[in-house]
């Protein structure tokens, strides 16, 4: 028969200290991410991710956040780059194996504001510019909603979470009062090339009731249900508000030391060190 054994002194004492260790660290990590954010400029983007954490950040306005590519974007079809506003159901899309696939429908979603008003945050495209992911990728720049999803040979990553304010950075073109977004649907999710750069097509079937011309697609499909389709590669979306706090924690705890980022945070650095390093380069 075992005994019940009480914990020594000693191993409290131990134990006391690496809590106390680990406190002091995870304590000190707002300190380091603030100090962090203000070094490479983006204090304010910081404190705007810490509000949206706990739910009051800027969203702006109701309604469903945009998705998907801005006007005046070319995709690759068989008849070479075509804007994406041009395109028809039924053109060829060259997908990222190199074969084309038929294009079932195309979603558009505005937004407006006034001339002198500020764009609600959570509308803002991402801006990737030319050659920002690899050289020629993409060709020129690519505007595209916060939460679609670019292709890095192994994953599915959202573009908001690739910002660096240098070569990917979250901002509206210029004198622009409206921000039309444009979604491609295939029978299946794919990848396809947006001016050299691979992005996805619509996965989750549930999104066009959000898009302005739903009624296009159900003149043309009816009500042929909704839900998610099988993903081309895995996505790696936060999807809950603890996987935000985790991905702060690992920027902090790097910072302390220890390198815990994650494959997203990997791109993302490796994407802004190129990114640096083509504005060096540019400056000999």
């Amino acid at each position: 028969m075992g005994t019940d054994q009480k914990p020594s002194r000693r191993s409290f004492v131990r134990f006391s200290t690496i809590s106390a260790a680990r406190f002091a660290a995870l304590s000190s990590l707002p300190v380091v991410l603030a100090d962090k954010a203000q070094a490479s400029g983006r204090h304010s983007d910081f404190l705007s991710d810490c509000l949206e954490l706990i739910g009051i950040g800027p969203g702006g306005g109701g309604g469903p956040p945009p998705v998907c590519l801005l006007r005046g974007t070319r995709i690759q079809t068989q008849h070479g780059l075509v804007p994406i506003e041009s395109l028809r159901v039924g053109d060829e899309i060259v997908v990222l194996d190199g074969t084309t696939k038929p294009l079932k429908w195309i979603g558009r979603m505005s937004y407006r504001k006034e001339t002198m008003e500020r764009w609600a945050r959570r509308v803002v495209p991402v801006r990737i510019a030319p050659a920002a992911m690899a050289p020629d990728v993409p060709q020129r720049q690519v505007y595209l909603s916060q939460e679609h999803s670019v292709y890095d040979g192994q994953f599915l990553i959202p573009a908001n979470y690739l910002v660096n304010n240098h070569s990917i950075s979250r901002e509206a073109p210029v004198d622009i009062n409206q921000l039309d977004y444009f979604h491609l649907e295939f029978a299946d999710h794919q990848v396809f090339l947006a001016e050299g750069l691979p992005v996805e097509s619509l996965q989750d079937r549930d999104l066009r009731r959000n898009f302005d011309n739903f009624d296009e697609y159900r003149a043309l499909y009816g009500d042929d249900g909704g839900g998610w389709l099988q993903p081309f590669a895995p996505v790696l979306r936060r999807w809950r508000r603890s996987d935000k706090v985790v991905a702060l924690l690992r920027i902090g705890i790097t910072a302390l030391g220890v390198d815990v980022r994650d494959h997203v945070q990997r791109v993302a650095s490796k994407l802004k060190e190129r990114a640096l390093a083509l504005e060096h380069a540019d400056q000999i």
